[in-house]
Parts: structure tokens; C-alpha cells; sequence
């Protein structure tokens, strides 16, 4: 997309692609755009967004097993790593593996980005019957986060960790004491 100076000196869009980047040219547009982000020479206004604030949620639920799935946890986080390891965050489904042969109340974690796939379970727990009676087999989408994906000294990568925000809020109400 080009941006381009009108006669007038405003800017337009005018649609097209440039390599799949935005071009800015021209003068600065007064005012803001319809994104309500202001336009200044030179500058993208989306790098001046804040990060939003970790410390503030609260990832209170471990998933279990992922260790199976590293391929499709390592394929949804894709390139996001910094010095810690691995990172991501966004929404995984929770819903009631009723073909799991080895516990009835099983309650599996699902990624949305790869079809539902999934990346993990809740702990087994009596808990979990009271969750699935409140799911009535539904999925419901709560917070994540995947964590992990360090470099270990003879070069081989750390498990991912999966953790889960399960509050009253993020359950539409449903109390959840956090299982391990």
C-alpha cells in the first residue's frame, strides 16, 4: 500500500503493494488516520504501542503431558524466542476427551491455530467432573500462554510448559481450584 501526497496535502491511499510494506510519502498528514493512530513522516505508528503488562495475568493452571505434542507446540510458536526460551500467548479450548481410555474425566487442551489439535490435559482429578458437567461438551477458550523451548548445553531444546488462566472470568463463572 502507498501512501501518497494529494494536491491538496492530505494523504491518500492509493492500494498498492510495495513488497508487502506500507510506504510512506511525501509530508506528514495532520491529524490521525482512520485507524485513530497519528501519521508522522518516517515513523510507524504500531511500534509505539505498549507490550501488554505479564505480570498481570494469572496463568494458574499447568497443562499436563505436553511433552507429546513438541511438534505442534514447537510449530505454534514458530520464531517467537528471546533469551528465556521460547514464548507465546493467546487462546487454547478446553473441552471433555470423552475417547480417552485411560481417565473418563479427562479434559484436553486444544490449539485453535492448528485445527484443535491437541497440546496437552488438565491433571487428573475428580475436579474435573464437575468441569466437564459445566462444559455440557462444549469447548470453551481461556487465556494461554506457552512458556519454554530453551537451548540446553549440548544443544538440544527444554520441553514446552503450557499454563492456562482459569479464573471465574475466564470460565463465564465456573469456580476452578487450580489442579497439579
Amino acid at each position: 500500500m502507498v501512501i501518497r501526497k494529494s494536491i491538496k496535502g492530505t494523504a491518500k491511499i492509493t492500494g498498492k503493494a510495495v513488497k508487502g510494506t506500507a510506504k510512506l510519502t511525501g509530508k506528514a498528514v495532520k491529524g490521525t488516520t482512520k485507524l485513530g493512530l497519528s501519521a508522522v513522516r518516517g515513523e510507524n505508528p504500531l511500534k509505539r504501542q505498549e507490550a501488554p503488562d505479564l505480570a498481570n495475568e494469572n496463568f494458574n493452571q499447568e497443562v499436563v503431558g505436553e511433552s507429546k505434542y513438541w511438534d505442534e507446540l514447537n510449530n505454534i510458536v514458530g520464531r517467537k524466542r528471546d533469551v528465556g526460551g521460547s514464548y507465546w500467548r493467546g487462546e487454547m479450548f478446553i473441552s471433555h476427551d470423552k475417547r480417552n481410555k485411560f481417565d473418563r474425566y479427562a479434559v484436553r487442551v486444544q490449539a485453535r491455530e492448528i485445527s484443535y489439535v491437541t497440546v496437552g490435559y488438565l491433571p487428573a482429578n475428580e475436579a474435573n467432573k464437575g468441569l466437564i458437567e459445566f462444559l455440557d461438551g462444549e469447548r470453551l477458550a481461556v487465556p494461554a500462554k506457552i512458556a519454554g523451548g530453551r537451548d540446553n548445553q549440548g544443544g538440544r531444546r527444554s520441553y514446552y510448559g503450557v499454563y492456562l488462566e482459569m479464573t471465574n472470568e475466564t470460565l463465564n463463572g465456573y469456580v476452578w481450584e487450580p489442579t497439579k
